[in-house]
């Protein structure tokens, strides 16, 4: 750009003197760029770093959730087998009272038929 600009100096002074002044005014806007991003960048290496910490949390706790969900799941397999198990086992308690009650009212009736018969007699 500086032997552009010398060129062009000596064609046309006044335009030397624009293209100067925008040209220092790019070095100055760069290198406030540049200084600026040297003063950013701890602070962004800050915040990945933090990021990256607590995306590792959540990570872990993702994890422990699903560790969590399992043993709820194998808890929620085994009661329902349990209350399976518990409500085979009451209607068999249940016929088997049903098959007494039956059986003791007809033990009943035999006896109340007896006990008319013995009346007569």
């Amino acid at each position: 750009m500086e032997k552009f600009i010398d060129y062009i100096e000596l064609k046309n002074p006044e335009f030397t003197e624009i293209l100067k002044d925008i040209n220092n005014n790019f070095k100055i806007a760069s290198q406030t760029s540049v200084d600026n991003i040297y003063k950013l960048y701890p602070k962004i290496n800050e915040k990945f770093e933090i990021l990256k910490y607590e995306g590792a949390e959540a990570q872990k706790a993702a994890t422990n959730l699903d560790i969590e969900i399992n043993i709820l799941q194998e808890q929620i397999r085994s009661l329902t087998n349990e209350r399976v198990e518990y409500i085979k086992k009451a209607e068999e308690d249940n016929s088997v009272l049903v098959e007494r009650i039956v059986s003791l009212e007809k033990l009943v009736q035999k006896n109340i038929e007896k006990e008319e018969q013995n009346r007569y007699y």
